[in-house]
């Protein structure tokens, strides 16, 4: 019988850092590397531990429906990121982590634009959550009037 040194978790992650994004890994693949069951409570919650900490160094695991799971290329980060945005709530938190560890130097040009762009406004929205003011507009041209002592309006 096999036996796992390291926690179950960072032995998928060592594991899927030795492939390229776009790689495709079925539930069972992934399940026999921690030595869990597919399907189960403990591989979904060592899968999350796994995701986020492979976040966190630059490669990111994506659910594919129905098989498993992929590594996402550096164009993928965004989208990856704006799914998160669409759930809300505490997937903000992990949307602005994507996007905050996101392979910037590796996207395009006009991905990586977007995904700063995405980075800001993600920034701005949980301001404005917390209570803050983004931005304040008013008109230049209107005459002021000081009212001082002695002086008639």
């Amino acid at each position: 019988m096999e036996q796992i040194i390291m926690p179950e978790w960072q032995e998928l992650a060592n594991h899927v850092m030795n492939y390229e994004a776009g790689t495709k890994f079925a539930h069972d693949e992934l399940a026999d590397v921690m030595l869990v069951k597919s399907g189960s409570q403990k591989y979904y919650n060592l899968m999350q531990k796994a995701i986020a900490k492979l976040t966190e160094i630059g490669v990111r695991l994506s659910n594919v429906k129905g098989f498993g799971y992929k590594i996402l290329t550096p164009d993928e980060w965004v989208t990856e990121a704006k799914l998160k945005i669409k759930k809300g709530g505490k997937s903000i938190y992990e949307a602005q982590k994507i996007v905050n560890h996101a392979p910037l130097l590796e996207m395009s040009e006009d991905v990586r634009n977007e995904c700063l762009q995405l980075h800001d406004a993600i920034l701005k929205h949980k301001f404005l959550l917390s209570g803050g003011v983004v931005s304040i507009t008013g008109q230049t041209n209107k005459r002021v009037v000081q009212i001082r002592e002695g002086n008639k309006l």
